[in-house]
């Protein structure tokens, strides 16, 4: 005889009374043999619903003691997966389903289907991440090439202008730096023209690892 909470669970579910269904699949004790059922049900009101996590949550609860309600367990929680967008999970379960179930044809149709929107998936985020790169460094391509010429004017006080590694052959000039300005350049590399013109006092200049040409520094 039927368990009456699993009746009436099934008959809320037909008529698509999804939360009377749960409430009614959830009073079916554990020891009960129709508790499996009602483990893959309250999965599929979920499911019904579009709440695919809390579905997963439960057709994951299904033993493979119960073979044929597992597999259909294993391909529901495959496609769970794959409405969330999480194909590797997806993929998983998919690959899980016994040849002999009358769910493995359209496992393996899915797993395919998984497989090619994982590959896109990752298609599209490198694509990303690369246009991001190029967004980031477009602005450096232009000024750090060779023979570049770059000017700075009128800084002002207190501006701490920091240049690393500058390539080779960069003309680079600063004009009216005002006081108390702090100009540090590292690493600059052979056969860069570093020119300052008109510093005013107290300006802090200093340069490591190379040649300077200082052209009337003030008092």
């Amino acid at each position: 005889m039927a368990n009456p909470n699993l009746t009436k669970g099934n008959h809320y579910f037909r008529n698509e009374q999804y939360k009377e269904a749960i409430e009614a699949y959830s009073k079916i004790d554990k020891n009960s043999t129709s508790y499996p059922y009602a483990l893959f049900n309250i999965g599929e009101c979920y499911f019904q619903q579009g709440n695919f996590i809390e579905a997963i949550k439960y057709y994951s609860q299904i033993s493979d003691n119960h073979f044929s309600l597992y597999q259909s367990a294993l391909f529901n929680c495959g496609s769970s997966f794959y409405n969330l967008n999480k194909y590797a999970e997806a993929i998983e379960m998919y690959s899980k389903i016994h040849k002999s179930s009358s769910y493995y044809q359209k496992a393996q149709h899915y797993l395919r289907e998984c497989q090619f929107a994982a590959i896109d998936m990752a298609d599209k985020v490198d694509k990303s991440k690369i246009s991001g790169i190029e967004e980031s460094f477009n602005l450096i391509a232009y000024i750090l090439e060779e023979d570049t010429n770059f000017n700075i004017l009128c800084l002002e006080e207190d501006t701490n202008f920091n240049i690393l590694c500058l390539e080779e052959d960069t003309n680079f000039n600063i004009l009216c730096l005002e006081e108390d300005t702090n100009c540090s350049i590292l690493c600059l590399e052979e056969d860069t023209n570093f020119n300052i013109l008109c510093l005013e006092e107290d300006t802090n200049c200093s340069i490591l690892g190379e040649n300077f040409d200082l052209m009337d520094v003030r008092e």
